[in-house]
């Protein structure tokens, strides 16, 4: 790696335009794939890292860090989480804690990154660095990303008054931004409130997330906010209207043992409220075989709407 494709790299990556700040999809909608930055970096992914570390071994550590945080979604495309958290690490392990913009975004990356794999202290630690990063800058993006962080994770720890409070926040730093940069934080910020069990206003937040998943054209996360919405509306008690969810839902099934699984305990959710407890017992036991088989782990929602149908089935079986 020499100086001259080091900066080179550094300056292609300055033309990226990343659409989707953490979808389901990927972080790039089909007019931005088609551009010729995306293809160029893509094929130079190592030698991203490479030029990395040379402006590292350099001691040009904020040239590092913006390359790291111009580049970092490339490893979203590839779904490479190992190799971005590896990447990410050749930056922010080696002591630059300038609080700029750019840091804040490599350490929401990381933080994602290690989100995606489970570490969740880890994703916290990162998040809130990246808040800290963020506040300093003054940055409507990385101040919309680090609170979208940090709501993720309290999401996740079932803290959802302060899950609501970040998305709140991220939604106010990213109205400016695009549309798309808007996606996450209303999604979480519906997240919140639907744990919190204010159903009905989950369901308008909900709703207007479906909306805008389907004016930006993000398909993973339009499926995903049909499956929440049939869960609301379970537990609104609206039984036809979680089976037209679902069952446009289920439409768009991605083929994987996770998407199988969850079909089966929607069917199994109507049959419940439909009172045919046998079938909805029956669909329940075939979910459950679907995801032991896989190993697949169950999403903090998921796990909530699955173990509160557990409890109602256990709770007819037993009168």
């Amino acid at each position: 790696m020499t100086r001259e494709d080091a900066e080179r790299l550094l300056a292609l990556s300055r033309e990226s335009s990343w659409t989707f700040p953490s979808s389901a999809g990927g972080p790039l909608d089909a007019r931005a794939r088609r551009e010729q930055w995306v293809e160029q970096l893509l094929a130079e992914q190592q030698s991203v890292v490479d030029a990395a570390r040379y402006f590292v071994d350099a001691g040009e550590l904020d040239a590092a860090t913006e390359l790291a945080a111009n580049s970092w979604r490339l490893w979203m495309v590839t779904r490479d989480i190992d190799g971005g958290r590896r990447f990410l690490a050749t930056v922010l392990d080696v002591g630059n804690t300038n609080a700029s913009r750019e840091r804040a975004l490599a350490l929401y990356g990381d933080g994602l990154f290690a989100f995606w794999q489970g570490e969740h202290e880890h994703a916290r630690e990162r998040n809130e660095a990246a808040l800290v990063a963020a506040r300093a800058s003054g940055d409507d993006e990385a101040l919309a990303l680090a609170h979208l962080g940090m709501s993720r994770v309290a999401v996740d720890d079932g803290d959802h008054e302060r899950a609501r409070t970040h998305a709140v926040h991220a939604r106010e730093h990213a109205r400016d931004l695009g549309p798309a940069m808007g996606q996450a934080p209303l999604h979480l910020h519906a997240q919140a409130v639907r744990q919190a069990g204010d159903y009905d206003q989950a369901a308008v937040l909900f709703e207007q997330s479906l909306e805008l998943n389907r004016r930006i054209g993000d398909a993973g996360m339009v499926a995903v906010e049909l499956h929440n919405l049939g869960h609301v509306e379970i537990r609104r008690g609206n039984v036809d209207e979680a089976e037209r969810y679902f069952a446009e839902c289920a439409e768009q099934d991605a083929g994987d043992s996770y998407g199988a699984a969850l079909t089966q305990f929607n069917k199994a959710a109507i049959a419940y409220l439909r009172g045919d407890f046998d079938r909805a017992g029956s669909l329940f036991d075939e979910a459950r075989a679907v995801l032991d088989e896989s190993g697949v782990q169950l999403a903090t929602d998921d796990r909530a709407e699955v173990d509160w149908l557990s409890e109602q089935l256990a709770q007819q079986n037993d009168g």
